[in-house]
């Protein structure tokens, strides 16, 4: 079999504005959204690795929230479709995702580019497809 070049993407730069789409997992963690009184606890009940899907209503804010921490400015996202994948004996809820994003951080964005955003990469999910 003959393998063909692909085209090289360009790291992105500070302020370059543009659009991508990527399908992500939307599961959290409940321990992130606990509040602190209730977190710091001495008797509170085990929160953590309870992951669950984020609610609908919350998918949006969930999504910005997630391009920010990965150095990325959402000025316009749309949720396209949400599913549940089949994932060997799992299934996982899903959301394709479109979105015009501004670089605020290179080093994080270009880290996101090459390492995908959230979880369950290694099933297609959170790999950032850039539309140049």
């Amino acid at each position: 079999m003959e393998m063909k070049p692909t085209a090289a993407v360009e790291p992105f730069t500070a302020g370059q504005e543009l659009a991508l789409t990527v399908l992500l997992e939307t599961t959290f963690t409940k321990a992130a959204w606990v509040p602190e009184e209730i977190w710091n606890l001495p008797d509170r009940p085990a929160i953590r690795n309870k992951r669950i899907p984020v609610p609908d209503d919350r998918l949006e804010v969930w999504i910005r929230e997630k391009l920010e921490r990965n150095g990325l400015a959402a000025k316009n996202v749309s949720v396209l479709a949400t599913s549940r994948e089949k994932v060997k004996k799992h299934t996982i809820p899903t959301a394709a995702v479109a979105a015009t994003v501004t670089v605020v951080d290179p080093e994080k964005a270009n880290a996101a580019l090459v390492g995908g955003l959230g979880r369950s990469k290694n099933f297609g999910c959170g790999m950032l497809l850039p539309l140049y």
